[in-house]
């Protein structure tokens, strides 16, 4: 037993980090295209929120996010303090467009609702930017029942703490 303590120990440690910056705004190109901006709440924590649109639809979503270090990066150790992986959950809402319902769906309602995951890697450089590539899967709940997924590189400027 208390060897499994000391690797759960070993293993949580390996994976700290510290945010580089304290928040940042930016556009996220993808599904959907818009708006975004990032707020550490910690230094391993942090609220994402994009005010995005796409062909048949505009949205906001908010994500919670954890963030953590990568323990080997390879040939890219050099680079390690700045690359970093995240995931969390989150929420959506947003509305429906003409388009969207001239491609042939229907729906009791032009808004819709739903939740949201995040997987994704985000590179600060040594400059007041971040760069980030993230995949979401989605779950509209309300407004069309449907699973999605959709995909975002980021980049925002960023301010320090």
């Amino acid at each position: 037993m208390k060897k499994l303590i000391f690797v759960c120990i070993i293993a949580f440690a390996s994976l700290t980090v510290s945010a580089q910056y304290k928040w940042g705004i930016g556009v996220a190109l993808g599904s959907p295209t818009g708006f975004s901006g990032k707020f550490f709440t910690t230094d391993t924590q942090a609220f994402d929120f994009t005010l995005g649109w796409w062909n048949d639809y505009a949205n906001i979503s908010a994500m919670y996010e954890i963030h953590n270090s990568f323990n080997d990066l390879g040939g890219l150790n050099e680079y390690k303090s700045q690359i970093k992986w995240y995931y969390g959950g989150g929420a959506h809402i947003g509305s429906w467009n003409n388009n969207h319902y001239n491609e042939g769906e229907t729906h009791t309602n032009d808004l819709f609702l739903g939740i949201d995951g995040v997987i994704g890697v985000e590179w600060k450089p040594d400059i007041p930017v971040a760069f980030s590539l993230d995949v979401r899967p989605g779950i509209n709940i309300v407004g069309g029942v449907s699973f999605f997924l959709q995909s975002q590189l980021g980049i925002r400027y960023t301010f320090d703490r």
